[in-house]
């Protein structure tokens, strides 16, 4: 008896495991959040601000979310520096339109201000609302805990031990190496409902 009832404890735990184990590794989801970044600058015409969520489920049954603050940074640079350049390109041909003025003559009225145009765009855009300020704000909080997978079902906790049998992200993994949150009503859902975002979300495995 006690032989039977220690397999069938064994069996149950490497089912479990091997359900775990689909999901086992790091995803990423990206997201466009370029209205919500320059939304004060009242900007409208930039180039796409993407914030990429790193989601990591590690053997030991544990996980972690959070933004990738790095690539968010580099974005956010990368798309302010290609307007700012558009910007100036824009302010040369209208001066040379306008009042005739060369790309040298009027480098040199700013300079004997003590500004370039590159710093007088920057200084104009910051007046407006700081999109890195924002941006940092957009990020958020991480999230962490333990987790369970089970048919199409995802169960998370902030303790290994409770994890709610009622509340979860409904999940359907595909053979491209996505993994697309459907619904639901736990943790993993309500973070994304934080950030204004409903399902259907697609990660991508790494």
């Amino acid at each position: 008896a006690w032989l039977m009832m220690t397999l069938l404890l064994l069996s149950l735990t490497a089912c479990g495991s091997s359900k775990n184990e689909s999901l086992e590794g790091t995803w990423k989801w990206t997201m466009d959040v370029t209205d919500q970044i320059f939304k004060e600058n009242k900007i409208t015409e930039i180039d796409t601000v993407e914030m990429v969520y790193v989601l990591t489920f590690r053997r030991d049954g544990s996980f972690s979310m959070a933004v990738d603050k790095a690539a968010l940074y580099q974005s956010l640079q990368s798309c302010i520096d290609t307007y700012i350049d558009a910007i100036i390109e824009q302010g040369y041909q209208e001066m040379a339109a306008s009042k005739g003025i060369t790309r040298e003559q009027f480098d040199a009225i700013m300079t004997d201000k003590g500004l370039t145009w590159e710093s007088y765009m920057k200084l104009t855009l910051l007046s407006q609302g700081d999109p890195y300020k924002v941006a940092d704000s957009v990020a958020g909080d991480s999230m962490s805990g333990y987790f369970r997978a089970d048919g199409g079902r995802l169960y998370v906790s902030k303790r290994e031990k409770s994890l709610d049998k009622d509340e979860c992200t409904e999940y359907v993994l595909s053979s491209d190496g996505t993994m697309t949150w459907t619904g639901g009503n736990n943790d993993l859902i309500q973070f994304l409902e934080g950030v204004d975002v409903q399902p259907p979300v697609r990660w991508v495995k790494q």
